[in-house]
């Protein structure tokens, strides 16, 4: 079906070539501009994230690219069939164009139930990360203990829970910074100098929103070695936040 898809985007192009953009047939011109809308935005959103140096990608932000690439698919099956019939064009019995078009909408429900079927059941099953139930964790901890200072990162490229806390704290707790994935590579004094908020601060509480605790094995070590480590709540799956006691 790839190579279909391929093969059918070629075929646009072609179309519109050939006729040197004057008095292409609206077909030509049809396939070229499901091909621009399935493809461009996701050169887009990759040449983004290359310039920004932050790949975030998610299924989720290329949603929009179903629609083309449904009738791209449906296109690629009506061209199969029309292949069939050259080939088959000695056997006058046989005529799989006619036969497809007759059927074309079954033949619609089963391919797209082939392709949205595995994603659909994916969706459904997809099990929504409790972000509000982490900073509300976060707001207890330092309610539970109010004579004693502080410091909340989030292991994350961006921050999440700013969004919750204030309305949850009132203002009073807020993500002071962002323990980064690329921190796991620094060495341990560029690490030091990158968390230096924590000084001054009785405990530092982590939390894992977005990354999990697996994507910060040297981090989570690192700090271990540096302070004693006070609470830990985390799911099975780990996130939740790990609080740390920073004092001497």
């Amino acid at each position: 079906m790839a190579a279909v898809l391929i093969l059918l985007t070629i075929q646009g192009v072609w179309a519109v070539y050939r006729y040197d953009g004057r008095g292409a047939e609206d077909r030509g011109y049809f396939t070229l501009y499901v091909v621009i809308w399935a493809f461009v935005p996701c050169v887009m959103a990759f040449l983004l994230f290359l310039v920004a140096h932050a790949e975030r990608y998610s299924a989720r932000y290329f949603i929009f690219c179903a629609p083309p690439l449904a009738v791209m698919t449906l296109l690629a099956v009506e061209n199969i069939f029309l292949s069939a019939k050259k080939l088959l064009s000695k056997i006058k019995a046989l005529d799989p164009a006619r036969h497809y078009v007759r059927y074309s909408l079954i033949y619609a429900i089963v391919v797209a139930l082939a392709i949205a079927a595995p994603g659909g059941r994916q969706a459904a099953s997809l099990i929504n990360e409790d972000y509000r139930g982490i900073a509300q964790l976060v707001v207890n901890t330092v309610r539970g203990n109010p004579s004693e200072s502080y410091v909340l990162y989030e292991a994350n490229h961006t921050g999440t829970l700013n969004y919750y806390l204030p309305k949850m704290s009132k203002g009073g707790v807020r993500v002071e910074d962002k323990i980064r994935p690329s921190y796991e590579k620094l060495s341990a004094q560029k690490f030091r100098e990158k968390i230096d908020e924590i000084d001054g601060h009785d405990f530092l509480i982590v939390a894992f929103t977005h990354k999990r605790l697996k994507s910060y094995p040297r981090t989570v070590r690192r700090l271990d070695e540096l302070y004693t480590r006070h609470i830990t709540q985390l799911d099975r799956r780990g996130r939740g936040i790990i609080v740390w006691d920073t004092r001497k």
